[in-house]
């Protein structure tokens, strides 16, 4: 069983529809001949029902399959791993919530959840988040030489410091604090709770935002830049969201292209909303951390797995 075919479901189920749409309303109720063929069209009309009823239905049991099996798959894959979750705007407490159990199955601790706020990603704000940036990076000196970046560049050079950690420098020190005070301060990030430390892994989970029109074309290259400092900042990321996302002016479609990001640990996953997916955001996470990080779940209807679930060649 394809166990990432959940992903293709919705497609096929909004095809069936139209086609039973069609059949009622837009199709011949009368042959060439002028007989009557309706008794023939809604016989054909109850078997797409009954496809699509049964895709709904193997969905259903996919996605039960998948999360009963999800604590084998993930047992032990992040053990003794602290996570930060960055989340930016348009993810669903749904998706945090799904995302936050795998990691937790997997062993690993969520060191803290921020939330990036609209402001900071809102090209329109660009010159607020410049003054906030520029305040930040004065009174850091441990990014004082980021001073000539751009603001997002050193936004989420703040963003890493306050939020992420490398190695054994992961504690919550006076300069993350108070990163994290002047972001929060400043409405552009929320933090769940109260956080102790920050986390070594980051998974940054995105919407599936995607076009060419030039407001979501400057999002992204904001966007990219922000994940690119989590890189920096951190011992492995990766990025997670939904198919669209891997579309002309997605976020997944910008870190891809960036051949310099390939060099670095960073794994994507583009299935994020089942389980199959969480766990497959799992295991490119480890092998992020690895050294070995790759593009995974749907590339052109294909499937991608990331090693660990990936079939061994012989």
């Amino acid at each position: 069983m394809n166990a990432l075919r959940r992903a293709v479901f919705p497609i096929l189920i909004a095809l069936l529809a139209f086609a039973i749409g069609v059949a009622l309303g837009g199709g011949p109720l009368h042959t060439d001949e002028g007989g009557d063929n309706s008794a023939a069209l809604r016989r054909d009309n109850a078997a797409l029902q009954d496809q699509a009823s049964g895709l709904r239905s193997d969905a259903v049991f996919d996605q039960g399959l998948n999360q009963a099996l999800a604590s084998r798959l993930l047992k032990g894959q992040l053990s003794k791993r602290t996570v930060t979750m960055m989340v930016l705007p348009g993810v669903s407490d749904e998706t945090v919530r799904s995302t936050e159990q795998a990691l937790e199955l997997a062993d690993a601790q969520v060191a803290l959840v921020a939330r990036l706020h609209e402001d900071l990603v809102d090209p329109g704000k660009k010159t607020y988040v410049d003054s906030v940036a520029s305040a930040s990076i004065k009174g850091t000196p441990d990014l004082a030489k980021l001073i000539d970046e751009s603001p997002y560049v050193r936004a989420g050079a703040l963003l890493a410091r306050a939020y992420a950690g490398r190695g054994s420098n992961a504690n919550i020190d006076d300069e993350a604090a108070k990163i994290d005070s002047e972001l929060q301060g400043a409405k552009l990030v929320t933090v769940d709770g109260t956080p102790l430390r920050r986390g070594n892994f980051v998974v940054v989970l995105a919407s599936g935002q995607h076009g060419t029109d030039s407001f979501t074309t400057a999002q992204s290259v904001i966007t990219h830049d922000l994940v690119s400092a989590m890189v920096s900042g951190s011992d492995a990321v990766v990025v997670a969201s939904t198919p669209t996302s891997s579309l002309a002016g997605g976020l997944i479609a910008s870190l891809t292209a960036d051949q310099e990001l390939d060099k670095r640990r960073i794994s994507t996953v583009n299935v994020i909303d089942s389980a199959a997916g969480r766990s497959a955001m799992v295991y490119a996470l480890a092998a992020a951390a690895s050294g070995a990080p790759g593009h995974y779940g749907l590339d052109g209807g294909e499937v991608v797995l990331p090693p660990g679930l990936a079939p061994q060649s012989n």
